[in-house]
């Protein structure tokens, strides 16, 4: 396994004498390898039992490697999980790595430093990125006038429920041949549902679910490629994404639970927007 003195700085210093007539003139200039430039523009996509790191690759050929740091809490304890080779550098010049031991529901923070050949290594980056992996899926509802029995959602359990059940999330309607989705069961509303639009909107540019713009009615139209966020009646956030409509009387979708409660973070978010980038006090590495 790779090896580093982490923030342990290790001073080469290359010097070069000025050459001269005079026997006066004896300067000697030191040029020094200074530590590198921490990793920029770190954020992080949400998956299953999973966390994707992202970071934009320094231009320094000396780099020799970089450090995933993970922690508990934003500012304190963290600790080395992964090292990244930087060859060969990606065409994007964007590095990425998989936290493969994140937990479900567990709220994870993230840094990235680099390291040269010579041993120095940088300060942890700066942006504060944090993720709460969450379950996700995908699931066929029927109409409840199709298949009643299959009609409702329970997003803990990953089961279909019949629209009657008080354990239903959500179930679908149709009227007229146009589908409805609800949030709670056929005889009680008491959830939150929101259209956030086309769907590519919600999973590749926001990823949170929002804080306002939930339905008066409690239900909402179904339409091509939407996605649509969910507020169980036990503060949970939800999503459901349109895949296609079929033939049977039934839509199937993409959907994400977040097991976290009133934790807003839902779908992935590859350009990082809807990571905060704040910058807090620096990060402590802990020392073990």
């Amino acid at each position: 396994m790779k090896k580093i003195l982490t923030f342990t700085m290790i001073a080469l210093a290359a010097f070069i004498f000025s050459g001269c007539d005079d026997d006066d003139c004896d300067t000697i200039v030191y040029d020094y390898d200074t530590e590198p430039t921490a990793p920029q523009g770190v954020y992080s996509i949400t998956g299953n039992n999973a966390v994707y790191v992202y970071w934009n690759g320094l231009y320094d050929p000396d780099i020799y490697e970089y450090v995933v740091y993970r922690s508990d809490e934003p500012i304190y304890n963290y600790d080395a999980i992964g090292f990244v080779d930087p060859y060969p550098r990606p065409s994007s010049n964007v590095y990425e790595f998989v936290d493969n031991t994140a937990h479900n529901g567990d709220t994870y923070y993230y840094a990235v430093l680099a390291v040269d050949s010579a041993g120095q290594a940088s300060e942890l980056s700066w942006e504060e990125v944090m993720d709460t992996p969450r379950p996700d899926g995908e699931v066929k509802l029927f109409s409840n006038f199709v298949h009643p029995d299959s009609a409702g959602f329970n997003f803990n359990y990953h089961i279909r429920v019949p629209d009657t059940s008080m354990m239903a999330d959500v179930f679908m309607d149709s009227v007229g041949g146009v589908f409805y989705l609800y949030a709670g069961n056929y005889d009680y509303i008491y959830g939150q549902i929101q259209d956030v639009g086309n769907s590519f909107y919600f999973n590749e540019l926001i990823g949170y679910a929002p804080t306002d713009g939930w339905s008066d009615l409690g239900y909402v139209e179904v339409l091509e490629d939407h996605s649509y966020v969910i507020y169980t009646f036990d503060y949970h956030y939800a999503l459901l994404t349109v895949k296609s409509f079929n033939g049977d009387g039934s839509v199937t979708f993409d959907w994400a639970y977040q097991t976290a409660p009133d934790n807003r973070e839902l779908a992935p978010s590859p350009d990082g927007h809807d990571r905060r980038t704040v910058r807090p006090e620096k990060k402590a590495v802990s020392l073990r």
